[in-house]
């Protein structure tokens, strides 16, 4: 999947990465992904609940090692 935007979370805990993926969103148009490198496992229930609140569409995951790419689809806010 193309990407517009990658914010490098990696090694941050919660609540830094969505802090950032928030600033990056705001940023961009609705519709356009953006990809998150992380390794604090936790991002992946906090980036999940963070969509639903702010109407983003979380689009997934992939582990591989110690490091967390996820995709999330910026929504009508």
């Amino acid at each position: 999947m193309i990407t517009d935007v990658t914010v490098d979370a990696f090694g941050l805990l919660c609540p830094l990465p969505i802090i950032k993926v928030t600033a990056a969103c705001k940023k961009l148009d609705p519709g356009m992904v953006v990809e998150l490198i992380a390794t604090d496992l936790g991002v992946i229930k906090d980036m999940k609940d963070w969509c639903k609140a702010n109407r983003h569409e979380y689009i997934g995951d992939k582990i591989k090692g110690r490091t967390i790419n996820l995709l999330i689809r910026k929504g009508n806010e």
